[in-house]
Order: structure tokens, then sequence, then C-alpha cells
């Protein structure tokens, strides 16, 4: 599973799983170069183990960030392993 979330700064994003959060990175004061945020944002990726039917979310959170969320674009991605 993979998750990017774009906006100007690097905001602490999570993916959760059934409302509990599995993966969590961590925001930064980085400035990213576009200030409109659409080239580089944060993002994570792992591989996770998931029941059937498990309910899968991407958190952001902008924290002291002067960021606004209705800019943000975000991405899911998620793949099954055979």
């Amino acid at each position: 599973v993979s998750c990017a979330v774009f906006v100007p700064n690097a905001p602490t994003i999570a993916i959760t799983v059934n409302g509990q959060v599995v993966i969590r990175r961590v925001g930064t004061t980085r400035q990213v170069v576009d200030s409109t945020g659409l080239i580089a944002g944060s993002s994570l990726r792992d591989v996770l183990s998931l029941s059937a039917g498990s309910r899968i979310a991407v958190q952001c959170d902008l924290g002291h960030h002067n960021s606004s969320m209705l800019d943000a674009h975000g991405l899911l991605e998620m793949k099954k392993l055979w």
C-alpha cells in the first residue's frame, strides 16, 4: 500500500486500517519549492497484510503549517500480492 499527499509543506500523514493508524510519517518544516504543492509532498509505502473487508484511509494533519486542505491532492494505491 502506498499513499501521497501534495500540499506546500510536508505534513504528518498516516494510513489507517479499520480506524487504527498502522503507518505514520511525521511532518517536517521542509518547504516545497513549488508553492502550489502540486509537484512535491509527503508519501508512505509499505507492505501490509489485510483481512477481507478492511477499511483503508489516509490521514493528513497540517499541524502548525499554514497550508489549506482545500488545495490538497492525495493518492492511495493498493496492490494485491499473490
